[in-house]
């Protein structure tokens, strides 16, 4: 499934707007795999193609790119709050990231970034949290450490 979706992504990129007739059947089967916590890489390889998935249908017009956005944007934003997966949650960030770039000013509503804001502000809570906890568990390790000969 993983080098079909990538595959896809790479045609779209291709053909820019030669892929727009396809782009929204396309859209409708990559945006439900963004849930799809069996594979890491189906997952990943979906978030990958929505910004050429977006670039392609720029030749559409304005409006269709906003209701493409619009139906893409809620699911991602969704699958970047839950991803637990570092090397995912990567690769769902750059995926935001090239959406937005692709995509221009005008389009990223106040609601969205919002979001979007508040999804990274829980990642990097949970890493520094992480780091923190680490620290600790390494501090009262070394005495420890020291006590029982190791070092």
């Amino acid at each position: 499934k993983q080098w079909y979706q990538r595959r896809v992504a790479i045609t779209a990129g291709e053909l820019k707007g030669g892929f727009a007739q396809y782009t929204e059947q396309v859209v409708k089967i990559m945006v439900p795999l963004l849930k799809f916590y069996f594979h890491d890489l189906i997952r990943s390889a979906a978030a990958e193609a929505l910004p050429y998935l977006l670039e392609s249908v720029k030749s559409k017009g304005d409006d269709y790119v906003r209701q493409m956005w619009n139906y893409i944007c809620p699911e991602l934003l969704k699958s970047l709050q839950a991803e637990a997966e570092p090397d995912i949650l990567a690769v769902i960030m750059e995926s935001v990231a090239s959406c937005i770039e692709v995509l221009g000013v005008g389009y990223i509503d106040g609601l969205q970034m919002e979001e979007l804001i508040e999804a990274l502000k829980q990642h990097l809570k949970k890493n520094y949290d992480k780091k923190e906890k680490s620290t600790d568990c390494d501090s009262a390790l070394i005495p420890l450490l020291l006590l029982s000969g190791y070092f």
